[in-house]
């Protein structure tokens, strides 16, 4: 059940810091920020990654302009960026992010994965670039090489047959 700290996952708040999400104060968690127009999809993220304890959501926001000001203020190792936030298209958003936090890892997450979009991901300097559909043990593992400085997305442009 989510308390009141977490409004920013419900309806039209756009941002709520969670501080103390999980109560993980060790050093080595990842800390995540989400930016994610679709409120029911954010909420699952933040559940999502709230089980596993290598992980910390501490803050999310449904537009671009919020999730950069939580960037700067809260300082993540990862931004979750869905394909469409409120303000901006989140391919923009990604290229944005990367350019104001260059040491932040940003990870796309697409409603549906299209060759367009993973190529889009790419210039936006993304790195890491999947689906909505994806296993949250297969997330987990993407935001932990991310936030380690890999670019998980050269493998995924590897997987295509008619680039490799």
């Amino acid at each position: 059940m989510f308390t009141g700290r977490d409004s920013a996952l419900h309806g039209s708040a756009p941002i709520v810091p969670f501080h103390e999400a999980k109560g993980n104060t060790m050093s080595d968690t990842i800390r995540v920020l989400i930016v994610e127009r679709e409120p029911l999809f954010r909420r699952g993220l933040a559940g999502c990654l709230a089980v596993d304890a290598s992980t910390e959501v501490i803050a999310a926001a449904a537009a671009a302009e919020d999730g950069y000001r939580l960037a700067d203020e809260h300082l993540p190792d990862v931004v979750l960026i869905g394909t469409t936030l409120a303000d901006a298209p989140g391919l923009a958003a990604a290229t944005e992010f990367r350019r104001r936090f260059p040491s932040i890892a940003t990870i796309v997450v697409a409603a549906q994965e299209t060759d367009d979009e993973l190529f889009a991901a790419i210039r936006a300097g993304a790195s890491a670039y999947c689906g909505q559909d994806i296993e949250e043990v297969k997330l987990i593992q993407l935001i932990t090489r991310a936030a380690t400085g890999e670019y998980v997305i050269n493998e995924q442009l590897l997987d295509k047959p008619y680039v490799a």
